[in-house]
Formats: C-alpha cells, structure tokens, sequence
C-alpha cells in the first residue's frame, strides 16, 4: 500500500502558534534518533529509497522506505530488532517485501556495502486528529540533522492519514495551511542529510521526467500521470527556492515544470470534470512574477555578453532586490501551497469510472487529433509571420513551447525515433524564438533608463538591429517545419 504523508515547513513567526496546538491538546512527546545508511556511491540516494535504524521508546526498528514520487508518498517496510547495544543492519530482513524488491534491484551485489552517512535526532509531538470517518496524524518535528562536521535544524509539521477518506485529509491539511502560512517541502530528509554530509550548497535542480502512457488508459488517468510528472519537477524545485542558497536553475526548472503543467491543463484538461479553473490563474501568476527573475538571469548570462563584445558602454540591468529575496516572498505565498495541495488530491483520489468524462478510451486518438491541431496552427502563424506584430509572435512562440511539451507528454505511445525526429525540427525554431523574445525584454527594460543614462540609446540600437535579424531568421525557421515530418 502505497502512504500518504504530507511534510511542511513552518515560518518562523508562526512557530510560537504551533506548538500551543500541540500544548493544549496535551500531545505526546517522544525522542527519535536516527541512522541513515547508504552505499559509498550513494546508490540508495539517487534511487530515492531510505534505509535507517531508528531508536524509538528503548526499541531499535530497522525502516526501509522507497518513495514513490509518481503519487507524492511512499512504501514502507519496518522490522522491530528490540533492544540492543549494537544495531546493525540487516538487509535481508526486508526479503519478500515490495518495498524490499526495489532495494535489492537497487542494491545488487552490495548488499555488505552499507555505511552510516549521517544521523538525525529529533523530538516528535503526535496529535491525532478524528475527522468524521477518518483519523488524521499530525506530528510536530524538532530537531537536527547532523553529521561529525555539521547540522542542519530541523523544525517541520508532517501529516499521515491513518484511516479514512483522502479529502479529508487535503481538506485538513488547506485549512492549516491558511491558518499558519505552511509551505509544501516534498524534500526528503535523507537527501538534506545526504546534502549536508557532502556539503553542497543545495539540492540540485530536477528537471522535467515525461509519464509512461499505454494505448488503453483511460484519459483521465492519462491526465493525472502528465499532472504528476510537472509536480515532479515543480515542487522540489520551488522547495529550493525557499532558501537562501538556491540557485538560478531552480528558478528555471521550476517556471519549466509550470509552463508544462499549463500546457497539460490547456491542452488535455477537459479529459476530467475535476479540473478547477483557477487553477490556471494561480498559475500564471506565479509563472509571471518568477518570470521577472529567470529573464533578468537569461540576459545576463546570454545577450548582455554580445552588446558588451559590440562595444556598448552602459550594459547595467535596473536595480532589483536581492533575487533570492524576491524568489522566497513569491513562493511562500500560501495561495501556492494551496495550488499544490489541490493539484496533489486530484493525482490521488481514487479514480472513478461512472463520473469520467465520456471520452473515446483510445488515448492514441485522442493525443493525435489534439497535437494534429496544434501542428496546423503553428504552419497557419509560420505562414504569415512576418506580418505578425511583438505580441503575436510571442503568442507564436507559446504556441510552439506548447506543442513540444504535449509531443514530449505523449512520446511514449509513438515510435521513439520518429518522435525525436520531430522534436528536432522544432528546436532550432523554439531556440530563435527565444533569442527573438530576450531581446525584445531588454529593449523594455533599457528604455526605462535612457532618460538618466543616455548611453543606453547604444544598447537600444543594437538590439532593434539585432531583433530584425532574428526576426527574418526566425521566419526562415518557421518555413522549415512545413518539411518536418509527422509521428502521429
């Protein structure tokens, strides 16, 4: 059985709030102190699978745990060893268990090759919470993650539903959010520690991973699985933001897994009755406002270069806040949280056939006639670009982003060669585009300062001549994808 566990951070202002909760409920308090082990290439690490020994109540319990990040939760398989001096661990207690099969793939022949990498102690406060049918566990988490050089404090809210309906879980879980400002950190102990035992500034980056589809899925299914995938890169990613040591790319990755998952919603969200429709507003805004940052980052790093190596002498962006600042105020909105959580419940409901959309279950068909129209209208705007003005070939290049992210959602139902085929041919087009539109922000953003630095009237002329140019090869491009042939 797969789990549900939702795991939160909570702002430092509501900290105090909190734990009152737990106070007047007279909540249970408990010391757990973990090992955390792993091979010396950290193979269990980057197969998102946990193997600890936890000291609980004078008990040692050896705790295998394979995340499941398709659902968002886990499977678990724990093996009391009593009380003892000297734990060890044991893999093969975990032998003729699902969890244990995937350890043993993991594993193969090192099954001896395991080592403590870092430990955790930490004191855990229960409260549950009896919610008309369902029971609800809340823990409150203070501690730290610690290695013999460094820790990292620990200050999280987690909630597992025991029993019970999902909904009322989610429904649980939005109302504390809202109440206390919590944001979603999908982020997995064991990888904070792994990250502090190997000192890395952050997490890296998760970039886009494409759902397994078959021919006879029903499409809503078909939808969740898209759905999944852009939470997948999203959550973790916008997690990083959270910090002070992100990195641009986590800004990237994450307005990338936001633009795939507008393009599902857009595209393949009338599969599904349940689609909510703000959905889409909550995410444009996010896009946008993230949107600020990653361009500013794009610039410097791509066209700002050029103008210098063509002699202009006032290449200066206009002052901003500090990004990180900027990216974290944006992020902890609890607006967003409540996105996620929403997005997270419509993956894991049961799915029910008597309330589907009456829908052909040839997911084939369906996916061809949808990206077949997207396909002719990107030839009916290649055919008169030139005509076309800044907005619309803006409107023409998220076309273009949208359709590759529909191809590359729906790849696996096609031949793999054709579908990189056709790929190929669009990503000399989506790359000209881009240049295309950077040029067009740093125009905006230099004209806000030619009143106070008249040098910036140099950067201006280079880019409106550098703008024509891409804006012909552009249309040469878009002439191409007449000639690139069709997978569908």
């Amino acid at each position: 059985m797969v789990e549900i566990e939702l795991k939160f951070q909570v702002p430092m202002i509501h900290r105090v709030d909190v734990s009152q909760v737990f106070h007047h409920k007279n909540a249970q308090s408990i010391r757990v102190q973990t090992q955390y082990y792993d091979t010396a290439e950290r193979k269990l690490s980057a197969a998102n699978v946990q193997l600890h020994l936890v000291l609980h109540a004078n008990h040692w319990v050896q705790t295998l745990i394979c995340e499941d990040a398709k659902h968002l939760g886990y499977l678990e398989h724990q093996v009391n060893l009593g009380e003892t001096d000297a734990p060890h661990v044991d893999v093969s207690l975990h032998r003729g268990t699902p969890a244990g099969a995937i350890l043993f793939e993991v594993l193969g022949d090192e099954t001896q090759a395991l080592t403590l990498q870092f430990e955790t102690d930490i004191v855990r406060t229960l409260h549950n919470i009896e919610d008309q049918d369902s029971q609800i566990e809340v823990a409150l988490e203070v501690g730290e993650i610690r290695t013999e050089k460094d820790y990292l404090p620990i200050y999280e809210l987690r909630f597992e539903l025991k029993t019970g309906s999902v909904n009322r879980l989610f429904s649980l879980v939005t109302d504390w959010v809202q109440r206390y400002e919590l944001w979603l950190d999908i982020r997995c102990r064991a990888a904070r520690g792994d990250q502090l035992q190997r000192r890395l500034k952050a997490l890296p980056a998760i970039q886009a991973c494409n759902p397994v589809l078959i021919k006879k899925l029903p499409a809503e299914i078909a939808l969740r699985e898209m759905i999944a995938s852009c939470l997948q890169q999203i959550l973790p990613n916008v997690a990083e933001m959270m910090t002070e040591t992100n990195e641009a790319e986590h800004v990237h990755q994450a307005r990338v897994g936001i633009r795939r998952l507008r393009s599902a919603l857009r595209v393949f969200g009338h599969w599904s009755k349940q689609i909510d429709q703000t959905w889409e507003l909550t995410l444009k805004t996010l896009f946008n406002q993230l949107g600020a940052i990653r361009d500013r980052d794009a610039l410097e790093e791509k066209l700002l270069p050029k103008l210098r190596a063509a002699g202009a002498s006032y290449v200066k962006l206009p002052v901003q806040i500090q990004p990180h600042q900027e990216e974290m105020q944006t992020s902890k909105d609890p607006s967003y949280t409540t996105l996620w959580l929403a997005l997270i419940q419509f993956i894991q409901v049961p799915f029910d056939r008597q309330h589907q959309q009456h829908i052909d279950d040839n997911l084939t068909e369906l996916v061809g006639a949808e990206i077949k129209h997207m396909h002719r209208q990107l030839l009916k705007d290649a055919e008169s670009c030139l005509d076309l003005n800044d907005m619309m070939w803006h409107r023409m290049r998220k076309r273009l982003k949208r359709l590759r992210y529909c191809v590359e959602f729906i790849s696996s139902l096609y031949d793999k060669k054709q579908v990189r085929q056709y790929l190929n041919a669009l990503s000399p087009v989506q790359d000209i585009l881009g240049q295309y539109n950077d040029v067009l922000i740093a125009e905006a953003l230099f004209k806000q300062q030619v009143q106070h630095h008249p040098k910036a009237w140099f950067a201006l002329g280079w880019l409106a001549a550098h703008r024509e140019q891409l804006r012909l090869e552009s249309a040469s491009a878009l002439q191409q994808l007449q000639h690139a042939k069709i997978f569908w």
